[in-house]
């Protein structure tokens, strides 16, 4: 699996990259 990264901007403007893991796993975190 290649992991997908997602960039995600702040509201104060910065931009951060965030790895973002597999389904089972995103969904056990919420």
């Amino acid at each position: 699996q290649i992991p997908q990264m997602a960039q995600i901007i702040t509201p104060n403007g910065q931009i951060q990259q965030v790895q973002i893991a597999n389904l089972p796993q995103l969904q056990s975190l919420q």
